[in-house]
């Protein structure tokens, strides 16, 4: 998707306008990556049901192909850790705000 200059503006004075409401309560912002690593959804199997479909899984490194057609796979670099785009922000923010933990999500930082 691209969001053309009125439209992030527009995005912006938004975000802009809930992160004083927020911060005037006392809470602080927070950020989880977007690609994360694929053990993830393994710990949450029952949370992924049914967005198998829709993720895209990272497994493999591009290099410059070496006769200048371009990009090409690296077949000797191979991701130490299978990564995903997250569907849902539950797997990421579950991991690091779980039951038990000092830190809540739900809580003040």
């Amino acid at each position: 998707m691209i969001i053309k200059p009125y439209g992030f503006a527009l995005w912006e004075k938004m975000r802009d306008s809930l992160d004083e409401m927020f911060k005037e309560t006392g809470h602080q912002n927070a950020y989880f990556p977007l690609f994360i690593p694929k053990v993830f959804s393994a710990a949450r199997q029952r949370m992924w049901k049914g967005l198998q479909r829709m993720c895209c899984c990272n497994t493999l490194r591009l290099k410059n192909d070496p006769n200048g057609n371009g990009i090409i796979v690296d077949p000797e670099a191979k991701l130490d850790e299978e990564l995903i785009v997250r569907p849902t922000s539950e797997t990421i923010i579950w991991n690091t705000y779980k039951p038990g933990s000092s830190r809540t999500a739900t809580s003040l930082c």
